[in-house]
């Protein structure tokens, strides 16, 4: 408990975890829920911003895997054509490009949303797309 007056950036490490658990303090409340299979952070502008990236950036990479399974499971039928592996090609394309271009343009931001995500996701972007963050 306590208070400041700006939004400052900030981390809890628990002893087995490798990754750091981001979030944002700053002059509202907030109340942080961990526990073994989900989490919570109530409170703040720009942890709702975070948790809005993360959901949205979530919500494409399970797209990315189910496009692959489907892929997997008609990839054995005997009736797959070359047009249908192309059509899970491409999908699985935009949904990459969607991944990095949001991942982008959420650092470019320049805010203290975007400095966290740079830290957790700067390297997950290509080295095309690492040439534009500023």
């Amino acid at each position: 408990k306590g208070f400041i007056s700006e939004s400052k950036l900030a981390f809890i490490k628990f002893d087995n975890d490798s990754i750091p658990f981001y979030f944002i303090i700053g002059p509202n409340p907030v109340n942080i829920t961990i526990n073994r299979s989900s989490w919570m952070i109530e409170g703040g502008k720009s942890n709702q911003q975070y948790v809005h990236f993360l959901n949205q950036r979530q919500k494409l990479i399970d797209a990315q895997k189910q496009n692959f399974n489907n892929y997997l499971n008609i990839s054995g039928n005997t009736s797959f054509t070359r047009g249908q592996e192309n059509r899970y090609y491409q999908q699985d394309s935009i949904l990459s490009d969607s991944i990095q271009r949001i991942t982008l343009w959420r650092i470019n931001q320049g805010d203290i949303v975007g400095k966290i995500i740079k830290e957790r996701f700067v390297n997950s972007l290509s080295p095309q797309m690492r040439q534009k963050v500023k």
